[in-house]
Order: C-alpha cells, then structure tokens, then sequence
C-alpha cells in the first residue's frame, strides 16, 4: 500500500529543496546570526565575570566563587557544543528511495517527498536543515541545529 501522506506533497507545491544537501549538525554552513552572536556574548559574560566580580570577593569567597563559575561555565560550553553537534535527523533519511509514491510503506512510517525516504510518523520535515527530524520540536537558531527525540536531553540540559 502507498503511504498516505506522499499525497500531501504535490509536485507543483515542491521546491529545489530536495537538491540542496541536509544539514548534518548545527556547525555547517551557512552559521545563524543569533548562533554567532552566542558565541559573542556567553565568552564575553564569562571574562566580565572574573574581571568585576571576582576581585571584588574577599579571599575564600573568591576562590569557591571563581571556581564553581568556571565549572559551569565549562559545562555550559560542553553542552552547547554537544547540542550543537548532535544531529536529531530521522534514520530513514539515509536511506532514501527513488520513488516514495510507488513503494510500500513500512509499518509505522510515513514518506518525504523532499528527502524521498520514509520516516517516522512523528517525524517532521525542517527546511532550515533540510531533513526530516523525528519528534520535530523547532529549529533553534541559537544552536543552528534541530530540535528532536533524538537530541531534546541535550537541548533541555544546555
């Protein structure tokens, strides 16, 4: 049986998207303006820190102070990185078939016409990325990278 949803996708409604390459994570190109401007402003935050509030602490404050910051500072950095990198793309789309409107539809997918696989039925269709992401929340510009079940923990926790 065909897939339901290659209906939704008529050819005239379909753009040159498919032929642009999907973004793998969020440090392929072309960079967001709010994921470069993070890159700016948390660094910045970080050393005006340690340059104002730090000496203003006396001795052992100064240290716990200075020294829990820095750990969270690192973790939060870690953490961006880890999201940024992470790619919460559908595993169907590596496996992409000439046709979708004329193949059978695996039990609990559904098809794409723009990636020309068949996904997840939670899956959803990003074109900032160009890929198919399952449990599609929202394109996150500071991260530059999807949203999804497979990196939501990452994001959360960022």
């Amino acid at each position: 049986m065909p897939c339901a949803s290659f209906r939704l996708c008529p050819t005239k409604v379909m753009t040159d998207d498919h032929l642009r390459p999907a973004r793998k994570h969020g440090f392929a190109l072309p960079f967001d303006s709010l994921q470069i401007m993070s890159w700016i402003i948390f660094p910045a935050f970080a050393i005006l820190f340690f340059l104002f509030n730090g000496p203003c602490l006396r001795f052992p404050e100064n240290v716990v102070v200075s020294t829990v910051w820095g750990v969270l500072a690192v973790a939060a950095v870690t953490l961006n990185v880890l999201a940024v990198h992470s790619d919460a793309a559908d595993p169907g789309i590596r496996s992409k078939v000439d046709d979708v409107s004329d193949a059978t539809c695996p039990e609990g997918k559904t098809s794409c016409c723009i990636c020309k696989a068949f996904v997840d039925k939670s899956s959803k269709h990003c074109r900032k990325c160009n890929k198919c992401v399952v449990g599609f929340d929202h394109h996150c510009k500071w991260l530059n990278n999807c949203v999804g079940r497979r990196n939501y923990r990452l994001f959360f926790s960022f």
